[in-house]
């Protein structure tokens, strides 16, 4: 029998394959360290292509917030990375691998080979000009951009440090290997008493006296105006990712997609059964109500302040070691396992 096809079916078909080829396309670096992606690959879909999508369930479902969604952006072939930053949809930094960095400036990403770092977990900054790295190297575990170079700087902490996180140039905190702490008040960075010496993934707060730190075998500290204190997460599984959006509204997250959340009170267990048990490695967002997850085979999940759920269709399977929010928008970085090469995904 002959079968029928309709011409509207046809076009929807012909735009989802352009709308996928623009997502997966790539670009070689060669022998320059800077390049400028076309425009359709680094922003979001022209109206045709969103409303196309949106008139469909399974991709509305996987595009998620009025039809925008994550996408690929190329970055040529680098190394994986573990960090990054935004500042603005025009400041963002990644790094990682091989203490290389990359600078996005709205137009051009820019390879800024660093060389000091052997490798890099955690960046945070202010400004184009005020920019931190921590990780480890043979020469220190911390790196400052200026606004033209990377440049070492001296930390009491010398074992690798794994997150670094702060409010201000002057106030800053650098987590790591066997409970390193240290603090830059905006003339060095000295260490300071953590009382555990289990390794520490990540630091993040909302406020001065409002300091959480999270790490193995589900160990979280809590700094107010005088010193660190250990609290109980209620889990034993390793926490790799806290965010905090005021001091009654902390999560932690971490192996097999344990997540936990501070209520101004206490932790609780918050792991959701229908979300797997993926590990979830970093947090960012722009409010209480505005979270992202990030983990391994490129989940990535969404808290709209009430539930979590996960976004579908984010075009990669890369392991997803950081993610940043700013203008609205969200940036997340990692590597393939198998290759090894950095890949940036952005919403």
């Amino acid at each position: 029998m002959k079968s029928v096809f309709p011409c509207s079916c046809l076009v929807f078909l012909v735009g989802a394959l352009a709308l996928a080829s623009a997502c997966t396309a790539t670009l070689d670096l060669g022998s320059t360290a800077a390049f400028a992606p076309d425009a359709s690959k680094l922003t979001l879909p022209s109206d045709a292509a969103t409303d196309a999508c949106a008139n469909c369930d399974a991709e509305a479902d996987a595009f998620g917030n009025e039809g925008r969604h994550w996408r690929a952006v190329s970055v040529g072939a680098i190394e994986g990375n573990n960090a990054i930053w935004a500042n603005s949809n025009r400041d963002i930094w990644a790094g990682g691998a091989n203490g290389n960095t990359m600078h996005w400036d709205g137009k051009v990403w820019r390879v800024e080979a660093s060389h000091a770092l052997t490798v890099i977990y955690g960046m945070r900054g202010f400004a184009e000009n005020d920019v931190w790295a921590v990780g480890s190297g043979p020469q220190g575990s911390v790196m400052h951009w200026g606004g033209s170079t990377w440049a070492m700087v001296a930390c009491e902490a010398t074992t690798p440090l794994r997150g670094v996180w702060g409010l201000a140039t002057n106030d800053l905190w650098t987590v790591g290997d066997q409970g390193a702490i240290a603090h830059w008040d905006g003339t060095r960075w000295t260490r300071t008493a953590s009382g555990t010496t289990r390794t520490l993934y990540a630091v993040a707060g909302s406020a001065q006296g409002q300091v959480w730190a999270v790490g193995a075998r589900g160990v979280v500290l809590h700094r107010d105006a005088a010193a660190w204190t250990a609290a109980r997460s209620g889990v034993t599984d390793d926490l790799y990712g806290v965010w905090a959006s005021n001091p009654a509204e902390v999560w932690a997250v971490g192996f097999h997609g344990v997540r936990v959340r501070w209520d101004g009170a206490q932790w609780n267990t918050h792991t959701p059964s229908n979300l797997g048990q993926t590990d979830l490695y970093a947090l960012s967002g722009s409010a209480a109500s505005d979270l992202w997850a990030v983990g391994e085979w490129g989940t990535i999940q969404h808290w709209n302040g009430s539930s979590w759920f996960n976004i579908l269709g984010t075009r990669t399977s890369m392991t997803i070691r950081s993610v940043t929010t700013a203008d609205g928008e969200a940036w997340a970085a990692g590597a393939q396992e198998d290759a090894h090469l950095g890949e940036i995904v952005h919403y």
